[in-house]
Parts: structure tokens; sequence; C-alpha cells
């Protein structure tokens, strides 16, 4: 690990003892620059591709420049600055053969650039060439310290040389420095080779001083664990260049930097003389994010300002890949991104004592700071559009307001809201004491603050408030201004006359001593009196008790609460004295509030504010919903917000609003992948950033997985946590901490992260190296334990490893479709199909066939199904013609079902009496739909007699049950129900449930359409009985359609919850198809839906992604006819006309004529001839094909229009005949327009089990209409 720690050490550094020694090194040296042409173009096209382009531009660039590093390292060179396309080396030693190894070295700098340019990446092959400059002169290397870190220092002429020869260089080319063109020219090489000088030992201490402690602790653990995709706001400041006398203030500047950038969490990443002066990198948000790096990036520069206002500095954030560039003898930490090539040129725009920042630092910071001028827009060089460029001018600094503000509701929290008025409570009784809010960013710390500020306002307290990061750090007086001045009423905070006449006033004996105030407040209030210059400690004790005095003061007139919000950001000493006041007003009557982060006093109660519970997390996204301008809530709001969210309001608030920004009215929730705000995901990184490597290698491997992961695998799968014990000591200060929880699944405790933001949130920054890592140890741990291979094909889908994706995707899809998940089984299906040929390309794609009709998408199976070879006799062709005959019969495609059944009954007629048996029910199917009843009859007859013959019980039942469709399609339902009778009895004797469950079915359709719906639902409801013992899902949402269907026909009141149980049923197992059949029927069930436009129009457009013409075609009659009714007129003659031209080249006459009354109530209702269109109506009534209803239906509309009595008779008379056919809640509202008694509804049949009458029925329709848009979104993104 030394050696390591050593690598980030400048060689000069460590062979002459300037790590710890605080001397200067200055040496002639011959140094090289190198400029990666080409590489900012490439930043801007990879940038386009996110993470993966990032991290594929990182990944190129430290493989160059670590050959580079390697190159040079190998000729005794020394990597001593690299800035994102550039590199500087020096070369210690005699002048004639550093030149010489120089030049080696550029050489094969410009041969690897040859090789590299070509190599393929997602914006394309790379082009890159490099343009090196060479020179001699003094360069002056030395280490600054601070705050326990080590940064080096290079700066001299031989630097700034080399950068003005590579600035002249054309790509390609090197140009030597005239300082060391004279070695160049004489061409002798000094004998005297260079002498490897062995530094001093360091300490390990010494050497990581160098490197971010928690670099070192996940360099320790793997060094895939320094690589990550983060957001940091990245800073290149330009000092003047500086003279060698000048050095030693250059050093105490940058000790000023690393002491204000550390204070702040960032990273100096490194400091170096050249064509630019002196530049500093700094970058905030690598190693540790937080939610407010840029506003802590600003905050450095601008104290950096203060201290030097000739620095110019650009400041941008955006999305980079960090990792370590280099090998065992060189690391230096590297950032790759646009944002920091945009930071670099914002800097070179920059004037001294400018700090320009692009837009994305200015959004997240604008709140605290002060523009100078309007916004300007710039074409930076390497970039293909210009940049909005803000100057920033200083802090805007608002004091708090301790009056009641608009806010967000406080909901819950009745636990600490008791602990605030226990703390109000005891100030007011004079036993003051003090509390800290802790908990996470977001949680609700500063709500519960206003909270407290507001009740103790109206109780009469004197209030002293303040916001720590409204104020810089580092001795700033806002803190104590906001608090003292709230409390004393002093209205200008920057005017000593008032600070004065108040101070003096609860402070009439201090006399001289308040001037010790002035410092804490940021005025002058003249010199204290003392008789000799007081030691620091003792002017604190002096200042605290006369803070404390004034305080108490105060509160013997009336009760006082200080209140601190985000105390963490208060510096050391502010914090100190704040403290110590607190401390001092303990048992008078204040109370103290502070909020924190993190509990950092173990003398003072704390109260840990945690998260939401379910309800009230529901409140606040519903509020936070409102408040975004959505109205409203939908139904699913607050499931979705669980699902991908804690109960962190901050979360959940984000959540909402994102949802909300996303949502369409009528449109299923946006997809899950939807970004959320920068700030959200630091501030969940920062969490993880700071875990040990334990528990952060839990976190990572919890990220990897989609769904709860048992403790075992976990344990199989790390390298760190070796045992189930391991990773059971690990978890539970996460799930203390709630960035774990422990869920039981199938009867075992399984882990996942607490919600979907925060491992998206990990998983996205993760390397895709160490995705792969992590998703490959799953994959094996999941195999090892006996996992469900769809879990396992999760990961394998992920990796870049197609053997891998052969074995385990044909397996997840056989798993899936055991457990009829036939939306992940033909997924898993269509992945494979790439991947394998021949044989087993054949089987793969007759699986896929056979899953997708399973699945409902026989329209799919039609469209891309391709016919087998007319030679091809073999199993695999009978199953896709069986498969192309069963979608034909599907899709109405009855002629080219017929050729398919005939074909696959041809290819199994002595092979398989089986698949031939369906073969011919499938043909019996299609002569009845076409109407030739005959031919079903005796196909089915020749099947059952062939089954006789063969004494084939399976067969004999097959046939039984294809001929009693054919005899039920016949208009002979008795007869049709001996058969089936025949075909349960066959079943029973069997033992074959699965066949029990279907002719179950057939005999209760039968009853349907002899009148007999008691008996009806009674064989409904044992199919359903006898399919739930046997797990048969599919079959479950099957038959609770039919039953909502049997109900709406009977206005019965379970129609709602029947519908509700069968699309959600249906959509769980990928039948789409069926889940909006169910609908459609649902919307017919009562007269508030089927006049529901809005409702038809979702349904028609559902069915159209499907592919589903015929039954879009019909939704959008009956959206025709419902907008008509409504005045919708326009929409009602183009959904009317649409779906008559659907229904003509369809052959669907049913459906035509239902547009044809769309578009007719339309037009009569905008005022076109009634005789005509009463004529129409007229035509559409005598149509042979049109039904009970339809006939009562349009007898009514011409009695709206008419008002005839003669109409009105026949219209009544129509409706009592349709009543007798179809006794709907629909038909009953007919007789109450009419002016009729409403006849009594048939018998209630008895309800489902375990279902009941739901008032909510929109409600329920809505969720379900949801459900089902949803995995229709989700299947055509997985396509």
């Amino acid at each position: 690990m030394d050696d390591l720690l050593a690598a980030f050490a400048p060689r000069r550094v460590l062979e002459h003892g300037l790590l710890t020694s605080g001397r200067t090194w200055t040496q002639d040296a011959t140094t090289l620059f190198v400029d990666l042409e080409g590489f900012t173009s490439l930043t801007e096209r990879l940038g386009t591709h996110g993470s993966r382009g990032t991290e594929e531009l990182s990944t190129l660039l430290r493989a160059f420049f670590a050959t580079i590093a390697d190159e040079v390292t190998d000729r005794d060179g020394d990597v001593v600055a690299f800035g994102g396309d550039a590199l500087a080396v020096l070369f210690d030693g005699p002048r004639a053969p550093t030149l010489e190894v120089a030049r080696e070295a550029a050489t094969a700098i410009h041969q690897h650039a040859t090789r590299v340019s070509g190599t393929s990446t997602l914006a394309g092959p790379v082009e890159l060439r490099t343009r090196i400059g060479i020179a001699r002169g003094p360069v002056s290397t030395t280490v600054a310290s601070a705050r326990g870190r080590s940064l080096p220092i290079h700066v001299g002429a031989g630097l700034d040389l080399a950068g003005a020869a590579e600035a002249g260089a054309r790509p390609g080319e090197v140009v030597v420095h005239p300082s060391a063109a004279s070695a160049a020219a004489s061409g002798a090489r000094d004998p005297r080779p260079r002498q490897r000088i062995p530094g001093p030992p360091y300490a390990r201490s010494d050497l990581a001083r160098l490197v971010s402690p928690l670099l070192i602790d996940r360099l320790a653990e793997g060094a895939h664990l320094t690589e990550s995709h983060r957001s940091v706001t990245t800073v290149f400041a330009r000092f003047p260049p500086v003279r060698p006398d000048g050095l030693p203030h250059l050093v105490s500047e940058v000790v000023e930097l690393l002491d204000v950038v550390d204070a702040w969490e960032g990273e100096v990443v490194q400091v170096s003389g050249g064509d630019k002066g002196v530049v500093a990198m700094l970058v905030f948000g690598a190693p540790v994010m937080h939610a407010d790096d840029p506003l802590r990036a600003v905050e450095a520069l601008l104290r950096l300002q203060r201290v030097r206002r000739s620095v110019a500095a650009g400041i941008a954030t955006g999305p980079v890949f960090a990792a370590l560039l280099g090998s065992r003898c060189r690391l230096i930490p590297t950032h790759t991104g646009p944002s920091v090539n945009t930071a670099a040129r914002l800097m070179q725009l920059a004037r001294p004592g400018d700090l320009l920042v692009d837009d994305a630092t200015w959004v997240e910071a604008a709140d605290r700071l002060r523009r100078r001028g309007r916004p300007t827009r710039h074409v930076l060089k390497g970039h293909g559009e210009p940049v909005t460029v803000h100057a920033v001018e200083g802090w805007h600094v608002v004091r708090p307001s301790t009056k009641a503000a608009a806010r967000p509701p406080l909901v819950g929290r009745r636990r600490e809201v008791a602990v605030l008025e226990t703390l109000l409570d005891r100030a007011a009784a004079g036993s003051g004491t003090r509390v800290v809010l802790c908990g996470e960013p977001g949680i609700g710390k500063t709500r519960l603050l206003e909270e407290a500020v507001e009740r103790a306002r109206t109780r009469g307290f004197g209030l002293g408030v303040t916001d720590a990061r409204a104020h810089p750090r580092g001795g700033s007086p806002g803190p104590w201004r906001d608090l003292l001045g709230g409390l004393l009423g002093v209205a200008d905070v920057q005017d000593p006359q008032q600070w004065r006449a108040a101070l003096t006033t609860w402070l009439p004996d201090a006399g001289g001593q308040i001037a010790l105030l002035g410092p804490r407040l940021g005025v002058s209030l003249g010199e204290p009196v003392q008789s000799a210059p007081a030691e620091s400690s003792l002017t604190d004790e002096l200042t605290h008790g006369m803070l404390a005095h004034i305080v108490r003061a105060v509160s013997r007139v009336r009760p006082v609460l200080l209140a601190v919000d985000n105390a963490d950001h208060l510096d050391v000493d502010t914090r100190a004295s704040v403290d110590a006041v607190m401390d001092q007003l303990v048992g008078s009557r204040t109370a103290s509030l502070m909020t924190a982060a993190r509990v950092a006093h173990p003398n003072v109660e704390s109260v840990v504010v945690t998260d939401l519970s379910q309800p009230d997390a529901g409140t606040v996204a519903t509020d936070a919903w409102r408040l975004a301008g959505g109205g409203t809530a939908p139904p699913w709001l607050e499931g979705e917000v669980a699902r991908r969210a804690s109960g962190n309001p901050l979360h959940v608030r984000t959540v909402a609003m994102s949802l909300e920004a996303q949502w369409q009215p009528g449109s299923p929730p946006p997809s899950p992948a939807s970004g959320h705000e920068p700030s959200l995901t630091r501030l969940l990184d920062e969490a993880v950033d700071r875990l040990g490597g334990s528990e952060r290698e839990l976190v990572h491997l919890l990220a990897a997985t989609r769904r709860p992961c048992a403790v075992d695998v976990l344990a199989s799968a790390s390298r760190e946590l070796s045992d189930v014990r391991a990773v059971t000591d690990v978890a539970a200060p996460l799930v203390l901490a709630r960035h774990v929880e422990v869920v039981r699944v199938d009867g075992v405790d399984r882990l996942r992260l607490g919600h979907e933001l925060l491992r998206r949130a990990v998983y996205e920054s993760m390397s895709h190296a160490e995705r792969q890592r992590l998703h490959r140890l799953l994959l094996a741990g999941l195999e090892e334990h006996g996992a469900d291979p769809v879990e396992v094909a999760e990961h394998a889908e992920v990796l870049d490893d197609p053997a891998v994706q052969r074995v385990w995707f044909p397996r997840a899809a056989t798993s899936a479709r055991r457990a009829w998940d036939m939306s992940a089984a033909v997924h898993y299906l269509e992945r494979a199909r790439p991947l394998v040929a021949g044989a087993e390309l054949e089987r793969i794609e007759v699986e896929l066939l056979e899953t997708m009709l399973v699945a409902g998408r026989a329209q799919d199976v039609l469209a891309e199904a391709t016919e087998p070879d007319p030679a091809s006799a073999g199993t695999l062709a009978a199953r896709r013609w069986t498969a192309l005959a069963e979608a034909a019969y599907v899709c109405s495609d009855f002629e080219r079902g017929e050729a398919a059944a005939r074909r696959a009954m041809d290819l199994t007629a002595d092979r398989d009496e089986v698949a031939h048996q369906r073969a011919s029910e499938l043909l019996v199917l299609v002569r009845s739909e076409i109407g030739d009843m005959q031919g079903a009859v005796v196909v089915s007859r020749q099947m059952l007699a062939r089954a006789v013959a063969a004494e084939d019980s399976l067969a004999a039942i097959t046939a039984n049950a294809a001929l009693g469709v054919a005899l039920l399609r016949s208009d002979h339902p008795a007869e049709a129900a001996r058969h089936y009778r025949e075909a349960l009895r066959g079943a029973r004797a069997r033992g074959d449930v699965l066949t029990q469950v279907h002719v179950l079915s057939d005999l209760a359709g039968c009853a349907f359409e002899t009148g007999a719906h008691a008996e009806c639902a009674r064989l409904l409801a044992q199919a359903r009985a006898l399919a739930d013992g046997i797990g048969y899902r599919r079959h479950l949402a099957f038959n609770m359609s039919n039953d909502a269907q049997l109900r709406a026909g009977l206005g019965d009141p379970h129609v709602a919850a029947c519908a509700a149980v069968a699309v959600r049923r249906s959509v769980e197992m990928g039948d789409l198809t069926a889940a909006a059949n169910t609908l459609h029927t649902w919307m017919t069930a009562t007269p508030e839906l089927i006049a529901d436009v809005d409702r038809w129009g979702r349904l028609a457009r559902l069915d159209r992604r499907l592919g589903r013409r015929f039954a879009a075609a019909t939704d959008e009659a009956e959206l025709s006819v419902a907008a008509a009714r409504d005045g919708r007129l326009t929409l009602a003659l183009s959904a009317a006309r649409a779906a008559e031209a659907e229904a003509e080249e369809l052959d669907q006459p049913r459906v035509r004529r239902r547009a044809r009354l769309g578009g007719l109530l339309a037009s009569l209702r905008a005022g076109e001839p009634t005789g005509i269109l009463l004529d129409a109506l007229d035509e559409l009534a005598s149509d042979p094909g049109a039904d009970e209803v339809e006939h009562a239906e349009i007898a009514l509309e011409r009695w709206r229009t008419t008002r005839a009595e003669a109409d009105r008779a026949s219209a009544v008379s129509l409706a009592a005949r349709a009543f007798g056919v179809q006794p709907s809640a629909v038909v009953r509202e007919w007789f109450e327009v009419l002016g009729e008694p409403v006849p009594p509804p048939p018998p209630p049949l008895p309800a489902p089990a375990g279902v009941r009458p739901d008032e909510a029925a929109s409600a329920q329709i809505d969720d379900a209409f949801a459900l089902a848009e949803q995995a229709m979104l989700e299947r055509q993104r997985s396509e």
C-alpha cells in the first residue's frame, strides 16, 4: 500500500525530501509538454452518450496517458501535471542526455497516438493527434501543506517555455524551444547518465497526506472502487505567473486554498505553472458528493479572491467519470467529462478578478449569489453550441424571517412536535434546555424548526433565528448578526451605532468591553478597554459570557428561542461559540434548537428525524402534486411514490413533482427511469460516499440487483462479506440508517436498498466495469443457490457476455412460462433469438410464437412469423403451422387460419395424435367463425371417431370439446353441453385438472347462451376454484373477465370488482389483449361508463398500440357515439369516419353500423337536415344483422329527434324486447329516458369468492387503465 501512496508523489518530491521539509527545490530541467488535439471535440461527442460515453472517454484517455506515463517513467522522467488533455513532464539531469530522452519519448508518444487513432467508440472512430513542445529551464518544486493535506507545486520558466513551444506546434509535430536547441544542435550525448537519487524514507502517514482519506480506503479495497460516475463542480483558477522570489507568496496562497477547499470537503487536484500562468484545478463532488457542491465551489473561490483579487476562475458543473490515471509507478486523480473542459475554457475567458460560472452552476447557487450584469453567451473552443456564462459579483445574503410564511404543511411528526412543545414549555417555566434535530438531508428538519419558530412566536417568545447555509464559511459574522439582531430588534445589522445602542441597553455595565463583540457581529465597536492584550481563550470566554448575558437578560422579559438551522455548515470557530453560549443558557428561560445532519453533541438531547409513514408520505406527495399545478392527484400517485422514494419528504416531493411534470392525463405513470434534480442525486450519493468499505460493497451489490436479495447469495457474491454472519453484521447499521431494509419473500428474509431513488443513484454512479463485476458475482451466487432463472437472467442481460446470455435467456423464458409470466418469457426469447443459429434458432422462434399467443399477441405472431419451408416435415414445422393457425383464428384471418390448420394436420396425422387433434380443433373453430357450421361439425365428429378408434382418451376429450364448440355455434346448446360433459368426465377420469377448467368454462358458455345465468355463474366459480388450486393464473384472469361480461349484461353490482381483478391478473400474465377486452366489457356495464368519451379514447389508443385493429375500430365507434351525445361533434365525426373506414376494410358490419350511428347523431346535433338523417337512421335499423339491442337504441334516438308519440311507442316496445335479451343497467336507463317504469333487474348472482362491490368504481377503472397502459409502455420500452 505504501508503494501505491508513493505513486501519488512526483519523483522530485520523494528524491529531494520535499514532502515534510518545507523546502523548495529549484533546478534546470528538460521539460516536455504534450497536448492532445481533438480531445475537446471527442469529449463533446461522447458526452452526448451519457455516462457510458463519459466512461469510454475516460478509459480511452487513461489508457493513452498511462502508456505515455510508462514511456516517460522508463526514461527517468517525471509526470508533474495532467490537465485532461495535456501532460507536463520533467527530465532532471544534464541538458544533452535529457533532451535526447525527451525527444525519444516524444517520438514514442506520437507513434502511440497514431496507433490509437481509428479506435472505435460510441461516437465513431477516434481522431487524436498530439502537439509536443520541449524546452529547458528552471523549475521549482515545493509542497504546500494545510489541514492534514499536502500538495506538490511545480512552477518555473522551464514549464512555461515548453508550453509556449507546444502552442507553436502543428498536430503531429514536436517543437524544440531555443532554450534546448543548443544541445539539440550539438548532437552530443552527455556522458554522465541520469543518476537516480534515493529519497529519504517516508512514513505512511506522510504519504497519505497526498491523497483524500476516502480515496486511500477505496484504493486499499480495490482500484475499481476509485472509479465512479458523479456530478462534480470543477474549478480552474489562474494565478499570475510567479517569479522565483514570489514562490513563498504563492505557497501561502495555496495553503489558504487548501484550507478553505478542505473545509468544504473539496479537493485541490493540482497546482502547476504553464503557458497560462499558474493554474489550480479544484473539484467539489469527488470523492465525496454534496447536494450543494456548486455553492461550495463558488464560496471557495470568493474566499480565495478576497485574498488574491487577481485570480481569474471558471466554474462548471456536470457529470464526470472520476478515476486514477497511471500505473503503480505514478498515479494522478482524473475527472473526465464535458463540464471539465467548460470550466477550463471559462477560466481562459475570465479576466483577472473575474469569477465565471456556467448555467448549471448558477441555477443551483443563484439564490445565494449576486451577478455582475446580465448573463452572456459565448462560443467556447470545442463546444458546438454557445455556452451561457454568468459573472459572479459576490454573496447575496438574505436574513431569515421569523414571520409565518407560505411553507409546506407539516404532515405527521407527532413525536417530534411533542419534543418541541416540551422544549418551549420548559423554557417558559425557567428550565430551558437544548435540542438538536438530526437526520439525513431533506428529511424535514428545517420544516420542524420553522414549526418551532412559529409556535414560539405565537406564544410571545423572543426569537433569534439563523440559517448557517445563508452565510459564507470562515469566520462569517452572519449567524450571530441574525441571532442577536433578531432578538434585539436591530434593523440595520451593518450600522455600528444601532448595535452599540442595543448592546448598551442590555449590557449597561460592560463599558468598553462591548467592543469585544465587534468581530462576532462584523462591525467596529471601538477598541476594548483592557490593561494588557488578552489571550484568544480569554477573549472567547468574555465574548461568550456577554452574549449569554444578553440573551438571559432578554429572557427575563419574555422567554427566548434561539434556533440555528443547518448547524453543520457553521465553521469550527462559530460553531464553538454558539455551542458555548447555548450551554450557558441551559436552565434559563431560553430554548436552544439546532438542526444537523449528524449527532455531534453526546450531552445534548438529540431527536433523530426519520422517514414518514407511507400514508403521510402520500399526503406530502399529493400536496406537492397540487403545488406543481397538477390539480387533483391521480389515484396511482401514492403507490408510485412509495415504490420510487423513501419517506424522506424531499425525495417524496421531488418524485411527485417529477411525475407531474412528465405525466399527461389519460396516460400511465411515467417511467421510473425519469431523471431527478441533480442536487437530490448528489445528496443520495453523499450518504454512500461516506460509508466504509464493507458497507459500500453491500450497498453496491444491492444496487446491482433489481429485487430483494437473499443474504446467502450476497455472501457468495461478495469478496469482502465472506459469510452470512458478515453480511448480517454489515447490514445492521445500514438498516438502522434506513439505507437498507429487510423484506420477507417466500418465507426468507431478503435485503434491498431503502428506495428506488437510492438504488438508481448508486447504480448510475458505478463505473461500467464495476457494474459488470457485480452482476457477474451476483449471477454466480444466484446460480450456486438455485435461484429462479429469471432472476439470474436479469444479471446476464446486463453483462457483455453473449455466451452467458445464450445459456440463461432460454432458461429464464422457460421459468417465466411456468409462472405464467408471458411478458417476461417473450422478452427473454426475443433476447435469445439473435444469439443462436440453426436448429436452436428454429426452436427458439417456435417457442416465441407459442408464448406470444399465450400472451395475447396474436397480431404480432401474424406480423412476424414466417411460414415453414413447404418441404419441412418436422415437429417444429408442425408447431409453427399450429401457432400460425391459432394466431390467424384470433385475428379473424380465417382463410389463412384454415390453410395453416390443414397443413399442421397433414404434418401430424401419423406422428403426433395430440398435436393433430389440436390442429383439427383449430380448424373447427375457423369453420365455425366463417359460418360453415356443417363443416365444423363434420370435422369435429371425424376427430371424435378417430379418437374412439384409437382408444385415445386424451384425443377423445379434445374431440368432444371441439364438437361442443361446433354445436354451440350451430345453436344446439343442449347437445353441445352433452359433449362438453363427456369431455369433463374424461378429464376427471384422467385427473386432468387443466382440461376440466377449460371445459367447465365452455359449459358456462352453454348456460349463458340458454339464459341460465345462475348456472353460468356457478360453473365459472367451479372453474375458478380448480384453476386457483393448480395456480393457473392465466385462466383466473380469463374467468373473471367472463364473469364480468356475464354480470355487465345483467346490471350486477359486482361488475367493477370482477373486471378490476381480471385486468390486474391479465397484466400480471403479460396478456394485455385480455386486459383490453375486459376494459371494453367494463366500459359497457353502466350508462356513465358507456358515455365516457375520454376513457373510450384511452381504450382506443391502448388497442392501437397492441396492434388490435378490430378492437380499436370498435372503440372508435363507441367513442363516436359517446362524443356525439356529449356534444363534441368534431371528435365524433372524425372517430366515426375512422371506425367506418376500418370496419369496411376488416368487413365488420356491426362496427360499421355503430360508427354510422355515431356519425348520424353528430350530424343531427350539428343541425343538418333532419329528414335525410332520419331516413338514414331507418336504413340503419333495417340492416338484417342488427340485433334487438341495436334496434332499440336506434328507435330511442329517432324518438329523441322527433318526439313523436308513435316513435316513442316503438322505442318502448323495442326497449322491452332488448331488456328480455340483455337486462343491463344501460338498457334499464332507456326506460327512464322514455318516462316508463324501469323493469326490476334480474335476481342478483352470488358474489364471486373474495370479491365485493366497490363504490369507488370510477377510481377502480382508472387504476385498471393506468395498470394496462403502464404495462404497454414497459413492453414498448423493452422492445
